[in-house]
């Protein structure tokens, strides 16, 4: 399980740009080889994404999530 910070773009009719940052987490199903995509909610700054990412590892790892 792995997981990795995607940044996106919107480009509003205003001609400013909103960046968002997403946590998605890696994995695969029990029993098979495909994999899924958990994308988390959306941040502001990409270190915010970075420390979301890594409580959801960790929580995930526990088994908690």
């Amino acid at each position: 399980m792995r997981g990795f910070i995607y940044k996106r773009t919107h480009h509003k009719q205003d001609g400013k740009d909103s960046i968002l940052y997403y946590a998605v987490i890696e994995t695969t199903k029990p029993g098979t080889t495909k994999r899924t995509k958990d994308w988390g909610p959306s941040f502001r700054t990409r270190k915010a994404a970075e420390v979301a990412l890594a409580e959801r590892l960790g929580a995930r790892h526990a088994g908690a999530f």
